[in-house]
């Protein structure tokens, strides 16, 4: 057993499909969480289905853009059905190329464009009408 038990426990981990959002994905799984990674990259969630199933817990993958409330909105249903249940969700999507522009003006410090959908998509879910 690791230093975590997440046992029965339910997370979404959006842009869970490489780099850090992959390394909470796995850490979630590793120490029996289910996961629901959500990200745009078809192949690359297929990669990450498999690297978060050698943990032998419940993973899925939804093809989703946090940019899309209604696509939020669909993911959302599909995990809640999957799982019964959400109890945390790590916002670590963003918007980065693909000739989609940052929902805010704000100046980051590497002189980009803040990114609300980072979050919008965690703020969506718990905000959701209880029928969804």
């Amino acid at each position: 057993m690791g230093d975590f038990d997440l046992t029965g426990r339910v997370a979404i981990v959006t842009g869970g499909n490489g780099g850090i959002g992959l390394g909470m994905a796995d850490a979630l799984a590793r120490a029996g969480c289910a996961v629901s990674i959500w990200g745009r990259n078809a192949e690359k969630n297929a990669h990450a289905l498999a690297q978060l199933r050698a943990h032998g817990g419940a993973v899925e993958v939804r093809q989703c853009d946090v940019s899309d409330r209604s696509a939020v909105e669909a993911a959302f249903a599909a995990t809640l059905a999957e799982f019964a249940r959400v109890d945390a969700c790590f916002a670590n999507a963003g918007i980065g190329g693909g000739g989609r522009k940052a929902s805010s003006s704000a100046p980051r410090r590497n002189g980009g464009k803040c990114s609300p959908s980072i979050s919008t998509a965690c703020f969506t879910c718990f905000n959701l009408p209880p029928a969804i």
